[in-house]
């Protein structure tokens, strides 16, 4: 069970917290817009996702995303390739 938030962090988290109007495009899933006008940037509501949506559009778009994957799963490649290190050195040091 997590430990419970220092109520003096915690406090000045709620004095400045500020609820947004988000909500997805209706013509497209992954672009958020204001909930009440529909717009990307809104001056009534004081919000801007313009840079929100590309930095969502940029990673949609690569393929190349550096993401570990979990520690259970082995790359058998890189696995094959490293016995193949391991046996080559231990050779190379018979010959000591």
């Amino acid at each position: 069970m997590p430990s419970p938030a220092d109520p003096l962090v915690q406090a000045a988290l709620d004095e400045q917290f500020r609820p947004v109007p988000l909500a997805l495009s209706s013509t497209s899933n992954a672009t958020a817009v204001c909930s009440k006008h529909s717009l990307e940037v809104c001056t009534d509501c004081g919000v801007d996702f313009a840079e929100l949506n590309l930095f969502a559009k940029m990673i949609a778009a690569t393929n190349e995303i550096a993401i570990p994957p979990p520690p259970s799963v082995v790359n058998q490649p890189r696995s094959l390739a490293v016995q193949k290190a391991k046996e080559e050195g231990n050779v190379g040091l018979g010959a000591w």
